[in-house]
């Protein structure tokens, strides 16, 4: 026992005294940074002189040559020549990275530039696999989805580039666009306003944020946020002072606010830059006759006549006549007298002469309304206030070419759909408080279902003489629809649970209405009571 204590205690001895003098010898190894070297400077500043003075390099040489391996070993940094085989591996990796992505990238460029974006994208992904931040490759993709609209998707990409390049201007500009495509207005400006802080007089940059309040005020201009609209009018006017589009739409604004003096004021300044502006020209005339021409000379009636007696209708129809007719006399000064002449024409037909300034409903329209009926899986109630609903429409509709034409109105477009605007919205607006017998949803739900049969029954190449130069009756009926939902869609929601008006075209109907009602306000408010 005594024997194997002592081996171990020896052992133990000896193991210590071997690690220990190991242990010295690797500190008597190890070269120390030679004597010349300041270690408050960069080693990198001794390497460069050495490299760059040849005095220098003599005296390194002479004085240390034999020390040191080189004058990177001298100032304690490794030497870049002398490599690693794992590095050389690794080197010889990325060489091989730089050709396949090199390759790669002309081939998506390609494709980039004929518009091919799907395949690029295809194409910057396998770059993008080898390696992640490639910018080229996440600006081209960001761009490429750009160019497909998918703006969402891109901003994506050009965050990723923003990251490593924040201050990168093509592609905040990138980001800019593809956010105010979006309709993020103000998030735009913020990327164009970092350009503006590294580029002041970027013109592409300045265009953009101009664009991006025109965008804005405009969004606020259609949901009737006509103070807002301006507020952003003129952040475009404080960049592109001379902007006759948003001077006109300024203008526009403060006329929807009744502010008809300063809505001339901004006419006024689109027709000092543009003279022959014909809708700055037109909404001028209207604001000055608004505020200072009184229309007490506009004392016209709309007189009913029937020329030929047809007891059993004249009892019916006379005195709905006198009601629509009063209906509008009420809410408009006309510049003059307009008839409606009842009688019998030998066809089936309903129309406005201007040559005489007369709407005639002919017998045979009220008797081709109600055989048109006939046809209709509904009760006789029902049909009665169809025929009527849709002959209300058509009394309107015509009203509707006596208006244009009394006041001159300047429609683009068909002015047969113009006129079918106004009496939809003659019906949708219509105070019919007083009236028991039909409401107003009603007499716009009966006069398209009415469209809606004629277009199921009857071919549209076949038209009666009434129906020349209108829209197909398919058209007429969902455009009706569009505008009644428009007008209030909880009220009229049923059309799309009943699939009645599709729901793509529904998400469109209140933006449409709005428009088509701001529209008429202003053409008919000069002459509104």
């Amino acid at each position: 026992m005594k024997k194997i204590i002592i081996f171990s205690i020896i052992t133990i001895v000896l193991l210590s005294t071997s690690l220990t003098i190991s242990s010295a010898n690797a500190d008597t190894g190890k070269k120390k940074i030679a004597d010349f070297v300041d270690p408050k400077k960069d080693p990198m500043s001794y390497v460069k002189r050495y490299q760059n003075e040849p005095k220098y390099k003599a005296w390194f040489d002479k004085n240390y040559g034999s020390t040191y391996k080189s004058i990177y070993d001298a100032v304690g940094l490794s030497d870049p020549s002398k490599k690693t085989s794992t590095q050389t591996i690794t080197d010889k990796k990325e060489s091989q990275n730089k050709v396949e992505i090199d390759k790669l990238m002309k081939k998506a460029n390609k494709f980039f530039d004929r518009g091919s974006y799907k395949a690029s994208i295809s194409l910057y992904d396998k770059i993008l696999k080898i390696d992640s931040n490639n910018i080229e490759s996440l600006t081209n993709k960001g761009m490429a989805l750009y160019n497909l609209g998918e703006n969402k998707e891109s901003i994506k990409y050009f965050d990723k580039v923003l990251k490593t390049l924040p201050n990168d201007v093509f592609t905040l500009l990138a980001k800019g666009d593809a956010l105010a495509n979006l309709e993020q207005y103000d998030d735009a400006v913020i990327q164009y306003d970092k350009i503006l802080k590294i580029e002041p007089k970027n013109k592409d940059v300045l265009i953009s944020k101009s664009n991006a309040f025109y965008n804005n005020g405009s969004v606020f201009y259609n949901a009737g946020k006509y103070k807002e609209a301006i507020n952003n009018f003129d952040k475009v006017l404080k960049i592109t002072p001379k902007n006759t589009l948003t001077l006109y739409w300024k203008g526009n604004a403060f006329y929807m606010l009744y502010d008809y003096q300063n809505a001339l004021v901004y006419y006024d300044k689109v027709l000092d830059l543009e003279p022959n502006n014909a809708n700055a020209q037109y909404m001028r005339d209207i604001s000055y006759n608004t505020l200072y021409k009184i229309p007490e000379n506009y004392d016209g009636d709309i007189n009913v006549n029937s020329e030929q007696t047809n007891d059993n209708l004249d009892q019916s129809i006379m005195p709905m006549l006198e009601i629509l007719t009063a209906k509008v006399e009420n809410i408009l000064y006309l510049p003059e007298d307009i008839t409606t002449n009842l009688k019998y024409c030998d066809e089936a037909n309903a129309f406005y002469d201007y040559s005489t300034k007369e709407i005639t409903i002919c017998y045979e329209f009220l008797d081709y309304l109600a055989d048109s009926t006939t046809s209709m899986n509904v009760s006789d109630e029902i049909r009665t206030k169809i025929i009527g609903s849709v002959f209300v429409f058509t009394f309107y509709h015509e009203l509707g070419h006596a208006l244009i034409d009394s006041y001159d109105l300047p429609i683009t477009g068909k002015e047969e759909d113009a006129a079918d605007q106004i009496s939809t919205l003659i019906l949708l607006e219509m105070d019919l408080s007083d009236d028991e017998y039909i409401t107003n949803g009603e007499l716009v739900i009966y006069t398209s279902s009415w469209f809606k049969n004629i277009a199921n029954t009857q071919n549209d190449m076949d038209r009666l003489a009434y129906w020349d130069e209108h829209s197909l009756d398919t058209q007429r009926f969902q455009n009706i629809m569009c505008m009644a939902y428009g007008s209030d869609p909880e009220l009229y929601d049923a059309l799309i649970l009943q699939n009645i008006l599709p729901a793509d075209k529904a998400d469109r109907c209140v933006s449409e209405y709005n428009k088509i009602t701001r529209s008429w306000n202003i053409l008919l408010d000069p002459y509104m009571r």
